[in-house]
């Protein structure tokens, strides 16, 4: 009895152990790291454990954030030892999120090939995240109110030239309906290889009906 249950033990020990390596190989926990910093105007979103990528693959990890002098964020990653050789001077890291909701990570771009290799514990370059709110909130938005006005303006004249012309209003609506049965026909002739006129004639004749 006892000898089955030290066996049992053993068993377990054994998925744990393999559990543990697996995971530890997925999360990069054995494999030697060297160690990166960057500042940004902001750690917003970004942790302890924050992911880094680099082309895409998972390499690394924000290990720590603390304000500089100047009131930004100094960010101090790993990214792991096999994959620094690809950063050369040119190399530089930003921001990004994953479908504009998704948690932020770092994604390290690498520099040109043939350039000299970033030491360990080295300063690279690094851009923030520009969320469409920062964009609204910014100047930038100001290069673009001219032309918004302009089209704002046209759209008004546009109209108010339809809301006195009636006949020119219908003629609009019934050039866009055509357009777009027009549409519907070239899709329909490109699934079921109709010509698109065969199609827009049976559209017609169902519109008719109703």
């Amino acid at each position: 009895m006892h000898k089955k249950a030290f066996i049992g033990i053993i068993i377990i020990l054994i998925l744990f152990a393999a559990n543990v390596i697996y995971i530890g190989n997925k999360n990069l926990w054995f494999e030697a790291k060297n160690s990166y910093w960057t500042i940004l105007h902001t750690g917003e979103g970004l942790r302890e454990g924050t992911l880094v990528t680099l082309s895409g693959l998972n390499c690394g990890e924000v290990t720590e954030l603390q304000p500089s002098e100047d009131n930004k964020i100094r960010v101090v990653f790993t990214i792991r030892a096999s994959l620094t050789k690809r950063l050369t001077d040119g190399s530089f890291v930003k921001v990004l999120r994953a479908m504009m909701i998704g948690e932020k990570k770092l994604e390290v771009v690498p520099g040109p090939r043939g350039k000299k290799q970033v030491p360990e514990n080295s300063y690279i370059p690094g851009l923030d995240l520009q969320e469409m709110t920062d964009l609204l909130s910014t100047d930038q938005l100001k290069q673009f109110t001219p032309q918004l006005e302009r089209i704002l303006d046209n759209v008004d004249i546009i109209t108010s030239s339809l809301a006195k012309n009636r006949d020119m209003f219908d003629k609009i609506v019934i050039t866009l309906d055509e357009a777009h049965l027009m549409m519907r026909a070239m899709e329909r002739s490109f699934l079921f290889k109709a010509s698109v006129q065969e199609v827009m004639r049976e559209d017609l004749k169902k519109k008719e009906k109703k």
